[in-house]
């Protein structure tokens, strides 16, 4: 086969290179567009060949390692879909052949000489004959395959054909047994609410997730697996290892890079096919095992699957707003980044209007204003002829108000007339003094981002309300991040079952591009978030329905409320934009729990390292004595600080790092080592420790690999600070050892505003 104008070769990112045996050609997209699944692909990708390996498989084959930076994804091929591909690639072979048997009659005629005649004679003599070649075995491999179609039942079930593992020891057996005894004591182990069974899958990029007790996950001809990998460049989530495939009967895989697999995904049909797949085999997995479904019937969880639905939101989408009065669903993340913070949003809050009356009267007023007044006033006053009659009480007027405006802000278009980006937008609406609000979005000539758009209506408001609101330009500077969600996690739901307004904002996020430091938008691959929506009245049909779940509920919310006034206590009460040039620039602003030495009293004893040493059974330090020091007297030591905004939780592959109830930054005992939480923390406060020994290859895993393979289990896991709350004292050692009371955990921002 001839492969002409290749700019990107898969085989130069393929993480395991296919021997020649294996590899079936690179092939340029057009060639599969008259078969499943690939009819129907979006147009564009035909400008880049070799964008696509056709692979057959052998039992035995390790297709990627756990913790690898992942450049592509693999679609396994149904039998029927395998049978269709090689047909095709046989009918382009012919196509192949007779476009070189064309060029030699063509050069016959041509004024060519004999020599140059002869030239083409060889070379494409030599061509066709490699396709004569190819030819023979393709149709060896058809006749193969339509036999053992024919001898298969109808329909075709799906076969198993690989297995997704996580090479690590199994989660929770890495405390001491001291340790385990203790926290089965009154007064020992995690202080009230805050303890976590552990889950009962571990998110795995692929359809299904690896299960906690066998960290495996099984793989289905059919399925589609390392898509986060490839559109993120994220570490691989697990070891996809082949159990079929023989040389008689392999199993076929399309192994493709990014490009391929967006135009794969475009396609109507292939998508239709997938959430079928997500329906059928994996969404009991993700929901069902939820904490607040785990105790479902299955006579409930079947009422409860045929309520549930598919949707997307493309990257910068608000999924729901804080202070959003309509709080008629909640989500199952199933794939992509969710981020929910509290300060983000820009709907107005029950203190957000001043003086009610004076609002309204500004309002009213807005068409005897600017220019940028009379088009607010146009937009609005549809909105403002639902307002009560004059007389109205303050409280009935302000709540009034408050819907109407928070309408307005979510679904406006007064920013397209003003500009395609916030710099145009701000510059006509003359509010240039707000452009520092949005330098973490990213500029662009195109659409706005969802968020961005109500920001900015938000500012025009404040701008033209000044006696009725009290402005939020700085909102955007006071966030919080309380998580980021992934796979299988549950958003929104507290809202739906309190029956309140939002508490948070939840936006689609992106992945950071590799090596990324910190979490901009301005440096985000483009991503869509997939989700499993469940409707506000099929959850309260279903506390009608199972006592279980009811009780569970009230427990939850009950968790939840104490989880909400902790996170209140600790929440940042000042604003940054007081605070030095120095003090930015060494963020201490994000730090919720900074760890900070005071050198006039510190003697350099190293007791605040020894107890750190000493209060974790792996005898690994989460303190280095190394760091800034702020204006000379404080040193800022190397320690997690329970970041505002912690970025070191974005995009782990298997979920192993989280926040604790306290808003402490925790990983779990199956992190894989890929270090993509340390290298994002701005501030080092993740490391890497070798482990004591090297989990060592089981004997059924040993039968399964094939000859030559030698997996490379993890050698090092993250480690970080949890603030002594996976201690029995549950009390950061290092502080309470320091004889000196020099080594304090304090509040950033409100610890050195007092001083």
């Amino acid at each position: 086969m001839v492969v002409v104008n290749i700019p990107i070769d898969i085989r130069e990112v393929a993480e395991e290179p296919a021997p020649q045996d294996e590899l079936l050609g690179v092939y340029e997209l057009q060639e599969f567009r008259s078969v499943a699944p690939f009819n129907g692909m979006k147009p564009g990708p035909e400008n880049f060949p070799g964008a696509m390996i056709l692979r057959r498989v052998y039992r035995g084959r390790v297709l990627c390692h756990q913790g690898d930076p992942g450049r592509t994804a693999f679609q396994i091929l149904a039998r029927p879909d395998a049978l269709n591909v090689l047909k095709a690639l046989r009918r382009a072979v012919d196509t192949e052949a007779k476009a070189l048997q064309d060029a030699i009659a063509a050069g016959v005629t041509a004024e060519i000489t004999a020599d140059e005649l002869e030239r083409l004679r060889r070379r494409n003599a030599a061509e066709i004959t490699q396709r004569q070649q190819r030819a023979t075995t393709l149709d060896a491999e058809i006749r193969q395959l339509e036999s053992t179609l024919a001898a298969a039942p109808t329909p075709i079930p799906a076969r198993i054909v690989a297995q997704a593992r996580l090479l690590v020891s199994p989660p929770g057996n890495r405390r001491g047994l001291l340790k385990r005894l203790l926290s089965l004591l009154p007064g020992f182990g995690n202080r009230p609410g805050t303890a976590s069974r552990l889950p009962d899958y571990i998110p795995n990029d692929g359809p299904q997730d690896l299960s906690i007790g066998t960290l495996s996950a099984p793989m289905f001809e059919g399925d589609l697996f390392g898509e986060m990998s490839c559109m993120n460049l994220a570490p691989r989530s697990a070891t996809v290892i082949a159990t079929e495939g023989s040389p008689e009967e392999p199993v076929y895989m399309i192994e493709m890079v990014r490009n391929s697999l967006d135009a794969l995904r475009g396609n109507a049909d292939y998508r239709r096919r997938m959430d079928e797949i997500y329906r059928t085999r994996v969404m009991e997995t993700q929901v069902r095992s939820l904490p607040l479904f785990r105790m479902l019937s299955d006579d409930d969880y079947k009422w409860l699957s045929t309520r549930l639905e598919l949707v997307d939101f493309s990257a910068g989408d608000v999924i729901f707003d804080e202070h959003d009065a309509k709080a008629d669903f909640c989500y199952v993340v199933r794939n992509g980044v969710v981020k929910v913070s509290r300060g983000l949003g820009c709907l107005l809050g029950p203190d957000d209007i001043r003086s009610a009356s004076a609002l309204r009267n500004e309002l009213q007023t807005l068409s005897n204003g600017s220019p940028l007044a009379l088009l607010v006033s146009q937009q609005l006053q549809p909105l403002l002829e639902q307002l009560p009659s004059p007389g109205t009480d303050e409280q009935t007027l302000a709540n009034n108000l408050r819907h109407l405006l928070n309408r307005w802000i979510q679904s406006a278009t007064l920013h397209k007339s003003l500009g395609n980006t916030t710099t145009d937008a701000l510059l006509r609406a003359g509010l240039t003094d707000h452009a520092t609000i949005f330098e973490e979005f990213q500029e662009k000539t195109a659409d706005w981002w969802q968020l961005e758009a109500r920001i900015f209506h938000r500012i025009v408001l404040d701008h033209l309300c000044p006696q009725g609101l009290r402005g939020r330009n700085t909102a955007i500077q006071q966030r919080r991040t309380l998580s980021y969600a992934g796979r299988g996690e549950l958003i929104g739901e507290i809202a739906v079952l309190r029956g309140e307004e939002r508490s948070a904002t939840c936006l689609a996020f992106t992945h950071p591009s590799s090596g990324q430091k910190t979490a901009t938008q301005a440096n985000l691959i483009p991503q869509r978030v997939e989700a499993v929506r469940i409707s506000a009245e099929t959850l309260k049909a279903l506390t009608e329905r199972s006592a279980a779940f009811r009780q569970h509920v009230n427990e939850s919310i009950r968790v939840r409320r104490e989880r909400d006034q902790l996170a209140r206590e600790s929440a940042a009460t000042a604003q940054a934009a007081s605070q030095s040039p120095e003090f930015e620039a060494l963020g201490l602003a994000w730090g919720q729990s900074l760890m900070v030495i005071d050198l006039d009293r510190c003697t350099r004893c190293q007791e605040c390292v020894k107890a750190c040493v000493s209060a974790h059974d792996d005898g690994r330090t989460r303190l280095y004595l190394d760091g800034p020091r702020f204006e000379n007297r404080y040193l800022i030591p190397v320690s997690c600080r329970q970041c505002l905004d912690p970025v070191c939780m974005i995009g782990c592959p298997v979920g192993a790092i989280n926040r604790g109830a306290g808003g402490e930054i925790r990983i779990a005992d199956h992190c894989i080592g890929c270090s993509k939480c340390a290298d994002q923390c701005p501030y080092g406060s993740i490391q890497m420790d070798l482990l004591d020994s090297a989990q060592e290859t089981d004997a059924d895993l040993a039968s399964l690999l094939g000859p030559g393979y030698v997996l490379r289990s993890v050698q090092e896991k993250a480690v970080v600070c949890d603030q002594c709350q996976s201690t029995p004292s549950g009390k950061p050692s290092c502080v309470y050892a320091c004889p000196h009371e020099a080594a304090i955990r304090v509040e950033g921002l409100k610890f050195f505003e007092n001083l």
